[in-house]
Protein backbone atom coordinates (compact mmCIF):
# COMPACT_ATOMS: atom_id res chain seq x y z
CA UNK A 1 0.00 0.00 0.00
CA UNK A 2 1.75 3.20 -1.48
CA UNK A 3 0.09 7.03 -0.74
CA UNK A 4 0.22 9.32 -3.50
CA UNK A 5 2.43 11.97 -3.06
CA UNK A 6 -0.68 14.72 -2.52
CA UNK A 7 -1.43 12.72 0.91
CA UNK A 8 -4.37 10.64 -0.30
CA UNK A 9 -4.73 6.90 0.21
CA UNK A 10 -4.53 6.07 -3.81
CA UNK A 11 -1.81 3.61 -4.88
CA UNK A 12 1.48 5.61 -6.53
CA UNK A 13 4.13 4.03 -8.21
CA UNK A 14 6.91 6.72 -6.90
CA UNK A 15 7.71 6.96 -3.24
CA UNK A 16 8.80 4.09 -0.73
CA UNK A 17 10.60 1.49 -2.86
CA UNK A 18 7.94 -1.23 -4.61
CA UNK A 19 8.68 -4.95 -3.54
CA UNK A 20 7.07 -8.26 -4.20
CA UNK A 21 3.75 -8.47 -2.93
CA UNK A 22 4.14 -12.00 -1.17
CA UNK A 23 7.30 -10.32 0.24
CA UNK A 24 5.53 -7.95 1.81
CA UNK A 25 2.03 -9.90 2.97
CA UNK A 26 4.33 -12.60 4.55
CA UNK A 27 6.88 -9.91 6.24
CA UNK A 28 3.88 -8.67 7.81
CA UNK A 29 2.72 -11.24 9.01
CA UNK A 30 6.11 -12.44 10.53
CA UNK A 31 5.69 -8.73 12.00
CA UNK A 32 1.99 -9.32 13.46
CA UNK A 33 3.24 -12.79 14.79
CA UNK A 34 5.96 -11.16 16.84
CA UNK A 35 4.25 -8.54 18.62
CA UNK A 36 1.82 -10.82 19.46
CA UNK A 37 4.35 -12.92 20.73
CA UNK A 38 5.70 -9.78 22.88
CA UNK A 39 2.05 -8.94 24.47
CA UNK A 40 0.90 -12.40 24.95
CA UNK A 41 1.08 -13.78 28.74
CA UNK A 42 1.84 -17.38 27.96
CA UNK A 43 5.04 -16.24 25.70
CA UNK A 44 8.08 -17.66 27.40
CA UNK A 45 11.07 -15.12 27.96
CA UNK A 46 13.11 -16.76 25.29
CA UNK A 47 9.83 -16.07 22.87
CA UNK A 48 9.14 -12.82 23.68
CA UNK A 49 13.16 -11.62 23.55
CA UNK A 50 13.59 -13.05 20.25
CA UNK A 51 10.18 -11.63 19.39
CA UNK A 52 11.37 -8.00 20.50
CA UNK A 53 15.08 -8.55 18.42
CA UNK A 54 12.85 -9.37 15.34
CA UNK A 55 10.71 -6.13 16.00
CA UNK A 56 14.17 -3.99 16.38
CA UNK A 57 15.29 -5.49 13.30
CA UNK A 58 11.72 -4.52 11.41
CA UNK A 59 11.38 -1.08 11.70
CA UNK A 60 15.20 -1.06 9.58
CA UNK A 61 13.42 -2.78 6.87
CA UNK A 62 13.38 -1.11 3.75
CA UNK A 63 9.32 -2.26 3.37
CA UNK A 64 9.36 -0.18 7.33
CA UNK A 65 7.20 2.41 6.34
CA UNK A 66 5.05 0.12 4.25
CA UNK A 67 4.30 -2.16 7.15
CA UNK A 68 4.22 1.00 10.16
CA UNK A 69 0.74 2.83 8.18
CA UNK A 70 -0.64 -0.55 7.31
CA UNK A 71 -0.57 -1.87 10.72
CA UNK A 72 -1.76 1.98 12.06
CA UNK A 73 -4.87 2.72 9.44
CA UNK A 74 -6.19 -1.10 10.45
CA UNK A 75 -8.61 -0.42 13.11
CA UNK A 76 -9.56 -3.86 13.58
CA UNK A 77 -6.00 -4.56 15.21
CA UNK A 78 -5.39 -4.32 19.23
CA UNK A 79 -4.20 -0.24 20.10
CA UNK A 80 -0.39 -2.03 20.98
CA UNK A 81 -0.53 -3.15 17.32
CA UNK A 82 -1.52 -0.27 15.87
CA UNK A 83 1.00 1.80 18.54
CA UNK A 84 4.32 -0.56 17.24
CA UNK A 85 2.91 0.58 13.48
CA UNK A 86 2.99 4.20 14.46
CA UNK A 87 6.80 3.43 15.87
CA UNK A 88 8.01 2.32 12.52
CA UNK A 89 6.97 5.24 11.14
CA UNK A 90 8.93 6.87 13.58
CA UNK A 91 12.15 5.16 13.56
CA UNK A 92 12.03 6.04 9.77
CA UNK A 93 11.52 9.41 10.54
CA UNK A 94 13.96 10.28 13.01
CA UNK A 95 16.84 7.52 12.08
CA UNK A 96 16.17 7.14 8.82
CA UNK A 97 15.37 10.21 6.85
CA UNK A 98 18.47 11.77 5.92
CA UNK A 99 18.94 8.43 3.47
CA UNK A 100 15.76 8.68 1.49
CA UNK A 101 15.75 10.50 -1.71
CA UNK A 102 13.29 13.28 -2.29
CA UNK A 103 10.13 10.35 -3.40
CA UNK A 104 10.50 8.63 -0.56
CA UNK A 105 10.84 11.48 1.96
CA UNK A 106 7.55 12.81 -0.05
CA UNK A 107 6.05 9.32 0.04
CA UNK A 108 6.54 9.66 4.15
CA UNK A 109 5.10 12.78 4.36
CA UNK A 110 1.97 11.20 2.77
CA UNK A 111 1.93 8.38 4.61
CA UNK A 112 1.26 11.05 7.75
CA UNK A 113 -0.62 13.29 6.46
CA UNK A 114 -2.61 10.04 5.61
CA UNK A 115 -3.10 8.68 9.24
CA UNK A 116 -4.08 12.44 10.08
CA UNK A 117 -6.63 12.35 8.16
CA UNK A 118 -8.05 8.67 9.50
CA UNK A 119 -7.75 10.12 12.92
CA UNK A 120 -11.17 9.58 14.98
CA UNK A 121 -12.86 10.04 18.14
CA UNK A 122 -12.76 6.24 19.09
CA UNK A 123 -9.05 5.81 18.18
CA UNK A 124 -7.22 6.32 22.27
CA UNK A 125 -5.70 9.84 22.96
CA UNK A 126 -2.17 8.11 23.04
CA UNK A 127 -2.53 6.86 19.27
CA UNK A 128 -3.80 10.52 18.15
CA UNK A 129 -1.39 12.12 19.83
CA UNK A 130 1.80 9.50 18.34
CA UNK A 131 0.14 11.00 15.08
CA UNK A 132 0.32 14.31 15.71
CA UNK A 133 3.96 13.25 17.32
CA UNK A 134 4.75 11.92 13.81
CA UNK A 135 3.42 15.12 11.80
CA UNK A 136 5.65 17.57 14.03
CA UNK A 137 8.85 15.08 12.91
CA UNK A 138 8.28 15.61 9.62
CA UNK A 139 8.09 19.32 9.78
CA UNK A 140 11.03 19.75 11.55
CA UNK A 141 12.78 18.24 8.64
CA UNK A 142 11.21 19.03 5.30
CA UNK A 143 8.46 21.86 6.41
CA UNK A 144 9.29 25.51 4.52
CA UNK A 145 11.63 23.57 2.17
CA UNK A 146 10.40 20.52 0.15
CA UNK A 147 6.77 20.85 2.04
CA UNK A 148 5.17 24.50 1.21
CA UNK A 149 2.04 23.54 1.51
CA UNK A 150 1.70 22.10 5.77
CA UNK A 151 -0.77 24.56 6.35
CA UNK A 152 -3.17 24.47 3.64
CA UNK A 153 -3.02 20.83 4.70
CA UNK A 154 -3.72 21.84 8.28
CA UNK A 155 -6.53 24.57 7.77
CA UNK A 156 -8.06 21.96 5.59
CA UNK A 157 -8.08 19.12 8.52
CA UNK A 158 -9.70 21.75 10.71
CA UNK A 159 -12.02 22.28 8.60
CA UNK A 160 -13.07 18.86 8.09
CA UNK A 161 -14.48 18.01 11.67
CA UNK A 162 -18.12 18.25 12.74
CA UNK A 163 -19.54 20.24 15.66
CA UNK A 164 -19.69 16.89 17.57
CA UNK A 165 -16.01 16.13 16.69
CA UNK A 166 -13.18 18.02 17.99
CA UNK A 167 -10.53 15.12 17.26
CA UNK A 168 -8.69 15.85 13.75
CA UNK A 169 -8.91 20.42 15.55
CA UNK A 170 -7.34 18.84 18.50
CA UNK A 171 -4.73 17.02 16.26
CA UNK A 172 -4.49 20.13 14.61
CA UNK A 173 -3.59 21.94 18.07
CA UNK A 174 -0.96 19.23 19.11
CA UNK A 175 1.49 19.96 15.84
CA UNK A 176 1.10 23.53 16.76
CA UNK A 177 1.86 23.33 20.27
CA UNK A 178 4.69 20.80 20.11
CA UNK A 179 6.26 22.65 17.09
CA UNK A 180 5.97 26.50 18.98
CA UNK A 181 7.45 24.00 22.27
CA UNK A 182 10.18 22.68 19.91
CA UNK A 183 11.75 25.42 17.59
CA UNK A 184 11.53 28.16 19.95
CA UNK A 185 12.32 26.00 23.03
CA UNK A 186 16.11 25.75 21.79
CA UNK A 187 16.43 22.69 23.27
CA UNK A 188 15.00 20.03 19.90
CA UNK A 189 18.59 19.70 17.91
CA UNK A 190 16.35 18.97 14.62
CA UNK A 191 14.59 22.11 14.71
CA UNK A 192 17.87 24.48 15.98
CA UNK A 193 19.46 23.23 12.60
CA UNK A 194 16.46 25.08 10.50
CA UNK A 195 15.86 27.71 13.18
CA UNK A 196 15.21 30.76 11.02
CA UNK A 197 13.38 28.70 8.52
CA UNK A 198 11.08 27.45 10.84
CA UNK A 199 10.90 30.40 13.09
CA UNK A 200 9.57 32.51 10.42
CA UNK A 201 7.67 29.48 8.91
CA UNK A 202 5.75 29.14 12.21
CA UNK A 203 5.06 32.89 13.05
CA UNK A 204 4.00 33.60 9.53
CA UNK A 205 1.14 30.94 9.81
CA UNK A 206 0.13 31.76 13.40
CA UNK A 207 -0.29 35.64 13.44
CA UNK A 208 -3.11 37.48 12.08
CA UNK A 209 -2.29 38.93 8.83
CA UNK A 210 -1.90 42.82 9.79
CA UNK A 211 0.31 42.04 12.31
CA UNK A 212 2.46 40.27 10.13
CA UNK A 213 2.31 42.83 7.16
CA UNK A 214 4.08 45.26 10.01
CA UNK A 215 6.12 42.90 11.61
CA UNK A 216 7.45 41.59 8.61
CA UNK A 217 7.57 44.46 6.35
CA UNK A 218 11.42 45.00 5.97
CA UNK A 219 11.92 41.09 5.37
CA UNK A 220 11.25 38.24 2.93
CA UNK A 221 8.70 36.64 3.72
CA UNK A 222 8.47 32.93 3.00
CA UNK A 223 6.60 31.83 -0.25
CA UNK A 224 3.74 30.14 -0.40
CA UNK A 225 3.64 29.14 3.62
CA UNK A 226 0.85 30.32 4.60
CA UNK A 227 -2.54 29.46 3.73
CA UNK A 228 -5.85 31.65 4.73
CA UNK A 229 -6.13 35.07 6.00
CA UNK A 230 -6.98 34.77 9.87
CA UNK A 231 -3.66 32.84 11.14
CA UNK A 232 -3.76 30.51 13.74
CA UNK A 233 -3.57 32.30 16.64
CA UNK A 234 -7.34 34.03 15.51
CA UNK A 235 -8.91 30.40 14.69
CA UNK A 236 -7.51 29.25 18.12
CA UNK A 237 -9.05 32.38 20.29
CA UNK A 238 -12.07 32.01 18.11
CA UNK A 239 -12.38 28.54 18.74
CA UNK A 240 -11.53 28.85 22.24
CA UNK A 241 -14.87 31.15 22.86
CA UNK A 242 -17.06 28.84 20.89
CA UNK A 243 -15.78 25.76 22.80
CA UNK A 244 -16.44 28.03 25.92
CA UNK A 245 -20.15 28.49 25.11
CA UNK A 246 -21.16 25.17 27.06
CA UNK A 247 -22.05 24.36 30.45
CA UNK A 248 -20.03 21.14 30.86
CA UNK A 249 -23.22 18.89 31.56
CA UNK A 250 -23.32 17.02 28.40
CA UNK A 251 -21.03 14.39 26.70
CA UNK A 252 -20.39 16.74 23.82
CA UNK A 253 -19.82 19.97 26.37
CA UNK A 254 -17.20 17.68 27.80
CA UNK A 255 -15.10 17.39 24.63
CA UNK A 256 -15.71 20.83 23.85
CA UNK A 257 -14.23 21.22 27.19
CA UNK A 258 -11.19 19.33 26.41
CA UNK A 259 -10.71 20.88 23.18
CA UNK A 260 -10.64 23.79 25.01
CA UNK A 261 -8.51 22.86 27.43
CA UNK A 262 -5.65 21.69 24.28
CA UNK A 263 -6.55 25.62 23.13
CA UNK A 264 -5.07 27.37 26.21
CA UNK A 265 -2.19 24.69 26.02
CA UNK A 266 -1.49 25.58 22.72
CA UNK A 267 -1.82 29.42 23.04
CA UNK A 268 0.60 29.17 26.22
CA UNK A 269 3.33 27.54 24.33
CA UNK A 270 2.70 30.42 21.19
CA UNK A 271 2.28 33.55 24.37
CA UNK A 272 5.69 32.71 25.39
CA UNK A 273 7.23 34.04 22.10
CA UNK A 274 4.67 35.72 19.95
CA UNK A 275 5.13 39.42 19.14
CA UNK A 276 2.63 41.62 21.44
CA UNK A 277 1.03 43.24 18.59
CA UNK A 278 -0.44 39.77 16.92
CA UNK A 279 -1.23 38.86 20.69
CA UNK A 280 -3.29 42.49 20.43
CA UNK A 281 -4.62 42.24 17.10
CA UNK A 282 -6.05 38.53 17.57
CA UNK A 283 -7.39 39.45 21.21
CA UNK A 284 -5.61 36.66 22.46
CA UNK A 285 -5.81 38.14 26.40
CA UNK A 286 -9.85 38.67 26.08
CA UNK A 287 -10.08 35.12 24.89
CA UNK A 288 -7.85 33.57 27.87
CA UNK A 289 -9.56 35.54 30.07
CA UNK A 290 -12.84 34.35 28.96
CA UNK A 291 -11.79 30.74 30.58
CA UNK A 292 -11.55 32.12 33.83
CA UNK A 293 -14.66 33.92 34.27
CA UNK A 294 -17.07 30.90 35.10
CA UNK A 295 -20.02 31.17 37.56
CA UNK A 296 -19.39 29.72 40.68
CA UNK A 297 -22.38 26.79 40.08
CA UNK A 298 -20.32 25.52 37.54
CA UNK A 299 -17.09 25.25 39.71
CA UNK A 300 -19.16 23.67 42.12
CA UNK A 301 -20.36 20.91 39.54
CA UNK A 302 -17.93 20.65 36.45
CA UNK A 303 -14.01 19.15 37.17
CA UNK A 304 -13.11 20.59 33.67
CA UNK A 305 -14.29 23.95 34.69
CA UNK A 306 -11.44 24.04 37.24
CA UNK A 307 -8.75 22.48 34.54
CA UNK A 308 -10.04 25.31 32.26
CA UNK A 309 -8.95 28.35 35.07
CA UNK A 310 -5.98 26.23 35.82
CA UNK A 311 -4.89 26.10 32.02
CA UNK A 312 -5.86 29.83 31.81
CA UNK A 313 -3.76 31.03 34.62
CA UNK A 314 -0.86 29.43 33.18
CA UNK A 315 -1.08 31.11 29.58
CA UNK A 316 -1.81 35.05 31.55
CA UNK A 317 1.61 33.87 33.38
CA UNK A 318 2.90 32.93 30.39
CA UNK A 319 2.94 36.02 28.37
CA UNK A 320 3.11 38.36 31.08
CA UNK A 321 6.44 36.80 32.82
CA UNK A 322 7.89 37.63 30.01
CA UNK A 323 10.87 40.17 29.75
CA UNK A 324 11.18 42.77 27.05
CA UNK A 325 8.11 44.74 27.13
CA UNK A 326 8.47 48.23 24.95
CA UNK A 327 6.52 50.81 26.12
CA UNK A 328 4.30 50.69 22.93
CA UNK A 329 3.30 46.94 24.60
CA UNK A 330 1.63 48.93 28.05
CA UNK A 331 -2.18 48.59 26.17
CA UNK A 332 -1.81 45.08 26.69
CA UNK A 333 -0.63 45.17 30.57
CA UNK A 334 -2.92 48.34 31.58
CA UNK A 335 -6.43 45.81 31.18
CA UNK A 336 -5.13 43.99 33.67
CA UNK A 337 -5.16 47.06 35.87
CA UNK A 338 -9.28 47.29 35.50
CA UNK A 339 -11.06 46.88 38.35
CA UNK A 340 -13.20 43.70 36.57
CA UNK A 341 -9.94 41.69 35.90
CA UNK A 342 -8.87 42.71 39.24
CA UNK A 343 -11.53 41.54 41.22
CA UNK A 344 -11.81 38.29 38.75
CA UNK A 345 -7.76 36.92 39.30
CA UNK A 346 -8.91 38.02 43.10
CA UNK A 347 -11.90 35.78 43.32
CA UNK A 348 -10.45 33.02 41.40
CA UNK A 349 -7.73 33.06 43.67
CA UNK A 350 -9.58 33.30 46.61
CA UNK A 351 -12.11 30.22 45.64
CA UNK A 352 -9.45 28.15 44.61
CA UNK A 353 -7.64 28.59 48.09
CA UNK A 354 -10.59 27.24 49.84
CA UNK A 355 -8.86 23.93 50.28
CA UNK A 356 -10.15 21.58 52.76
CA UNK A 357 -7.29 19.45 54.58
CA UNK A 358 -9.65 16.92 55.69
CA UNK A 359 -11.21 16.53 52.15
CA UNK A 360 -8.79 17.21 49.74
CA UNK A 361 -10.42 18.10 46.18
CA UNK A 362 -7.20 17.41 43.82
CA UNK A 363 -8.37 19.76 41.19
CA UNK A 364 -8.86 22.59 43.12
CA UNK A 365 -6.05 22.43 44.90
CA UNK A 366 -3.78 22.08 41.69
CA UNK A 367 -5.50 25.62 40.95
CA UNK A 368 -4.53 26.79 43.80
CA UNK A 369 -1.41 25.67 43.64
CA UNK A 370 -0.78 26.89 39.98
CA UNK A 371 -2.36 30.67 41.00
CA UNK A 372 0.53 30.51 43.90
CA UNK A 373 3.58 28.59 42.50
CA UNK A 374 4.31 27.93 38.79
CA UNK A 375 7.83 25.94 38.20
CA UNK A 376 8.35 25.57 42.07
CA UNK A 377 8.83 29.86 42.38
CA UNK A 378 6.42 31.30 44.68
CA UNK A 379 4.23 33.29 42.03
CA UNK A 380 1.34 34.52 43.25
CA UNK A 381 -1.67 35.92 41.31
CA UNK A 382 -0.76 38.63 43.74
CA UNK A 383 2.53 38.38 41.83
CA UNK A 384 0.79 38.49 38.44
CA UNK A 385 -0.75 42.20 39.59
CA UNK A 386 2.72 43.09 40.86
CA UNK A 387 4.40 42.44 37.94
CA UNK A 388 2.14 44.62 35.90
CA UNK A 389 1.81 47.52 38.76
CA UNK A 390 5.26 47.55 38.64
CA UNK A 391 6.01 47.68 34.98
CA UNK A 392 3.11 50.81 35.27
CA UNK A 393 5.19 52.35 37.86
CA UNK A 394 8.47 51.87 36.15
CA UNK A 395 6.76 53.62 32.67
CA UNK A 396 4.78 56.33 35.19
CA UNK A 397 8.70 57.33 36.64
CA UNK A 398 9.98 57.08 33.35
CA UNK A 399 7.36 60.10 31.89
CA UNK A 400 8.07 62.48 35.19
CA UNK A 401 12.02 62.08 34.26
CA UNK A 402 11.32 62.68 30.72
CA UNK A 403 8.94 66.01 31.68
CA UNK A 404 11.39 67.04 34.30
Amino acid sequence: MEPSTNGSSHAATNGIPSHDPSTYTNDLSRVLEALEAVYSPRSTNQTRQAATSYLDEAKRLPQAPSHGVALALDKTQHTELRHFGLSMLEYCIKYAWDGYSAQQAEALRAYVVQLAESVEECDPPYLRNKVGQLWSEVAKRSWAAEWMDMDELLVRLWESDTNSSQTKRVLVLYVLETLSDEVFGGEDPIAGMRGQELNQALFEILAPEDALSEQIRSRERADNVRFGAPGWLYRMCDYLGRCLQTDGKSSQDEGMYAAALKALSTLRAVLIWMPPKAIAKSQCREAVMSALDRPQWLLEMSRGTLKLQTAAIEALFAFYSRSGFQDEDFHLVAPLLAPREISLLRNVYKWAAQVNPDNMDEDRYLLCKKCTEVDGSPYTIAALLLIVYSYFLTSVTMLRRDIT
